[in-house]
């Protein structure tokens, strides 16, 4: 709610304390005291406003508290020393002088203004308001108070007379910007939104030919189902400004909300077509829904014909030809791709994202050896980036040169610190490429690290727990993970196949049998590692024709482990 204060209003109370009326007030004090004390208390009040002035409060305040021991009705100077109490956060003194002094001149509105300031200051907006009512109602055409009442409603969150408020200043100083946003805003607040929308409709009747009244208009209506009305508005800009930078940028977010997919690609056709709208925001708009998967496998057929009328309309922008590079790549034209990223080094070889889609296309290629040789170049080059280093560690890998692979991967770790995503994809591989070189310990750790990054990596945990059961390690901790990973990836095969297979080295073969089911009615095609573990259990449930059915199966996939053969001849597992 305080947010809607600071947007709405400005209190004005300090500019009414700083105008303070001593004179008036001064001269409209009278105490039935000694004439011995009168003068003395008006020497003292005299002083009192000398010390305020230089800025001696501590002084004025010692000044005005001796004037009212000598005369209690002095209304002046209780309504001085209220305010410098307040300037004190005494709020609750200030609060009872300025009632006293209220009481003592009714009449006086600066002595109302502040028993209002100092209800507000005790959160008792209510009596602030009640004070305020009084002082509207006396002085109808002062702004000040009026104004100052309007803030008081908002703080009691009384948003129909905050609005009736609004409408007297509307009266005396006809319909602006200011009044007419406030309205809406408050209109808003009371969920009467047609109220909200016709105080934007009066801006537009009275400002035809201004465009941003139109535009908030639109979107207004279009975030409360006034869709008509918002596409009407849209239209009305783009009659006006025809060459408006982002009405069709608008449009296209109408039509696509719409479900109207034509409608969408075309203006957002126009939009990029517009030299009046900049390329930095054109390729802004176009990353935000470029990045946002379910948007781009929607548009993906449109999104190359747009990054193209980028280029033709700004062939000077490299960063959408890396772009448009990117897209097609994704779309499997690597060699289309290639050609352009070259083109783009060619200009400006200064740029690592070139050079980093350039391995990334590489990648895609599956040519392990060209990604190595181009990697260790970018490395060579920009020394801090951790990327090659990764891309290298995968393709030696890929190319089973585990030990090149591990010192790449370990160099590439010690540049990602602080990018937790691809530590925990360094570390899985490290995990990985120590395993093939029999570094079982090395391994773990590398897991290890993985899980401290991120507890929840179904992947790791199946691929961790299914190891340990491997090594007939740690089972107890094996099943633990294996049971973690099911429960975050419940419909991954593969996850419950580990279950499965750790349920077996812990000799639970009923268990076991239950969740190899699962999985390999899970798996969509024959799997020989499923089959083979499946006519493992079976052979230890004493199901031996059963048992063979499914190792021969796995044998007809052309796969499986190089003891399928001998388990097929011998009918059984040779422990």
């Amino acid at each position: 709610m305080r947010h809607l204060y600071n947007i709405l209003f400005v209190s004005v109370f300090l500019i009414f304390l700083a105008c303070s009326p001593t004179k008036e007030a001064a001269k409209n004090s009278v105490s039935n005291v000694p004439t011995k004390d009168k003068m003395r208390n008006s020497s003292l009040f005299i002083d009192a406003i000398k010390e305020k002035n230089q800025g001696n409060f501590e002084k004025a305040i010692k000044l005005f508290e001796e004037a009212i021991q000598l005369d209690p009705n002095d209304a002046a100077s209780l309504y001085e020393l209220a305010g410098l109490y307040m300037n004190n956060n005494r709020n609750e003194e200030a609060e009872k002088l300025a009632i006293k002094a209220v009481n003592l001149k009714p009449e006086n509105d600066w002595y109302k203004v502040m028993l209002s300031n100092a209800y507000k200051l005790n959160a008792k907006i209510a009596e602030s308001n009640a004070v305020l009512e009084k002082l509207v109602a006396k002085n109808p055409n002062n702004l000040e108070y009026i104004q100052e009442l309007i803030f008081g409603y908002v703080m009691a969150e009384e948003y129909e007379k905050t609005i009736q408020t609004i409408e007297l200043i509307e009266k005396k100083t006809g319909l602006s910007e200011q009044i007419a946003m406030q309205k809406q805003q408050l209109y808003l607040k009371l969920n009467k939104v047609d109220e909200a929308i016709g105080e934007i409709e009066k801006l537009v009747n009275l400002y035809p030919y201004e465009t941003r009244y139109y535009a908030i208009l639109a979107e207004l209506c279009l975030n409360h189902d006034k869709d008509e009305k918002a596409l009407m508005a849209y239209q009305k800009i783009a009659e006006l400004e025809p060459d408006n930078a982002y009405i069709h940028i608008s449009l296209f977010d109408y039509y696509r909300k719409k479900d109207d997919r034509k409608k969408a690609v075309e203006e957002l056709k126009l939009g990029l077509m517009n030299k009046n709208l900049d390329v930095e925001s054109k390729l802004q708009f176009m990353m935000s829904f470029y990045e946002n998967t379910e948007f781009y496998s929607t548009y993906k057929d449109e999104t190359k014909e747009l990054l193209q009328i980028m280029m033709e309309v700004h062939p000077e922008h490299l960063q959408t030809k890396a772009i448009y590079a990117d897209l097609i790549m994704r779309n499997e034209q690597h060699e289309e791709a290639a050609v352009i990223v070259e083109e783009l080094l060619k200009m400006d070889s200064s740029q690592y994202a070139y050079w980093e889609l350039s391995l990334m296309i590489e990648w895609a290629k599956e040519d392990f050896q060209t990604l190595i040789t181009k990697a260790n170049i970018v490395s060579d080059q920009f020394p801090m980036q951790f990327m090659p280093y990764y891309l290298i560690g995968i393709a030696e890998y890929r190319l089973e040169n585990y030990e090149e692979s591990l010192t790449a991967l370990i160099r590439g770790q010690k540049l990602a610190i602080g990018n937790t995503n691809m530590l925990i994809n360094f570390y899985s591989q490290i995990g990985e490429t120590q395993r093939q070189l029999n570094n079982f310990q090395e391994a773990y750790d590398a897991y290890d690290n993985v899980l401290k990054l991120d507890e929840s990596n179904s992947v790791v945990l199946n691929n961790y727990a299914y190891y340990l059961s491997i090594d007939n390690k740690d089972l107890d901790k094996a099943l633990e993970m294996a049971n973690k990973a099911v429960e975050l990836d419940p419909y991954n095969a593969s996850n419950l196949d580990t279950k499965a297979w750790v349920l077996f080295k812990q000799e639970k073969y009923v268990e076991a049998k239950e969740w190899i089911e699962k999985a390999i009615k899970l798996d969509e095609s024959d799997n020989a590692e499923l089959l083979e573990h499946y006519g493992d259990i079976l052979y230890k449930l004493n199901e031996i024709d059963e048992a063979v059915k499914m190792w021969e199966r796995a044998k007809a996939t052309g796969e499986g482990s190089d003891e399928l053969d001998e388990k097929i001849k011998a009918r059984k597992i040779n422990d």
